[in-house]
């Protein structure tokens, strides 16, 4: 796969994200915690993590969509340099989604509505964002369809989505995505429900509209191998905190974090018989709760006693390739382990 070269400046980059949900009792559920990346132009980064890790609220931030009672308490998110942070909805709904920024939610067959044809929901999207006349959309809509492969186009655009396949319903929010072409698409699990084949034409076609138009795309998954052969780096998120980042090739070759490396274990390989699958054992912590170690300790095979006390911070093993794990580090590195 061509991969983009870096530029001095990234399209999107988020710094120190923190974002929590107000609960009663005056406790708080803290899902994102000081996250910090970039995206280049033309570049697809890969967030992976188990369900509850905070890879949907965090790329939800992006477009000031946290739901309440969240809020993103700290942080910026710059698009070309701007803060889109400062925004306010009316600003983000006119100069930053479907725009600059578009997201293809999970589940297409609940993102889309029932009631109305693909082609009146793809039109809303231009009636919204562009000024053309009705003719014109339908002619756009359309070629929308056309470009994410949906055969016959003309008739289908009239049709509903129950009237679509997983794989078709898929492409039409694809479609929908696309409209006003964005600089960045979130794919939120793209893949969730579909066949092996159809999950492979999905990002295909993916990969084509990165390649063809320069798009940004920001790929969420729970499977760490389909990130690692589709993007250019990988972020892995474990119970609010970023474990590890660096290029992809680097992480699927040589992964550093015991979480990553136990993500990797649990996928299996449709081409290797008897094969042994690895789940990890636990489950993550309650994000209401102080925390005083390693959040992933608890679950850790390599974990050390002072794992159980002390935080671990962010290290920079080698270059671009980071890593939060005392394993890492070099006033730690030597502890023996807690007996595990």
């Amino acid at each position: 796969m061509t991969r983009p070269s870096h530029q001095s400046d990234p399209y999107i980059a988020a710094k120190n994200l923190t974002i929590e949900f107000e609960l009663s009792g005056g406790r708080k559920l803290v899902a994102v915690d000081d996250v910090s990346f970039e995206i280049n132009r033309g570049e697809i980064l890969g967030i992976v993590g188990e369900s509850g890790s905070g890879k949907t609220i965090l790329a939800k931030s992006i477009l000031q969509l946290v739901p309440p009672p969240g809020k993103i308490e700290q942080g910026s998110i710059l698009i070309d340099g701007v803060d889109i942070l400062q925004y306010s909805d009316e600003e983000m709904r006119k100069r930053v989604r479907g725009t600059e920024v578009s997201m293809i939610f999970q589940e297409p067959l609940s993102a889309l509505n029932p009631s109305f044809s693909v082609g009146w929901q793809i039109e809303e999207v231009f009636k919204l964002h562009r000024e053309h006349d009705r003719n014109t959309r339908r002619q756009m809509a359309v070629e929308l369809l056309r470009k994410v492969s949906i055969p016959d186009p003309e008739r289908r655009i009239k049709e509903y989505p129950h009237q679509f396949s997983g794989g078709m319903q898929q492409r039409v929010l694809i479609a929908i995505a696309l409209a006003c072409d964005p600089k960045l698409l979130i794919a939120d699990e793209p893949t969730t429900a579909l066949d092996v084949t159809v999950q492979a034409d999905i990002m295909d076609l993916l990969q084509k509209m990165r390649e063809e138009t320069g798009l940004a795309i920001l790929l969420i998954s729970h499977n760490l191998n389909l990130v690692a052969e589709r993007s250019d780096q990988i972020m892995v998120l474990y119970a609010s905190q970023l474990m590890e980042m660096g290029p992809s090739a680097r992480i699927a070759e040589h992964p550093l974090h015991p979480y990553t490396l136990g993500l990797m274990d649990s996928v299996p390989d449709i081409e290797v018989e008897d094969q042994k699958i690895t789940a990890i054992p636990g489950e993550m912590p309650d994000l209401t709760l102080t925390r005083g170690g390693c959040v992933f300790q608890p679950r850790c095979k390599k974990a050390m006693e002072v794992c159980e006390h002390v935080a671990p911070e962010l290290i920079e093993v080698e270059p671009r390739h980071v890593c939060r794990c005392h394993l890492f580090s070099s006033e730690y590195s030597g502890v023996t382990s807690g007996g595990r």
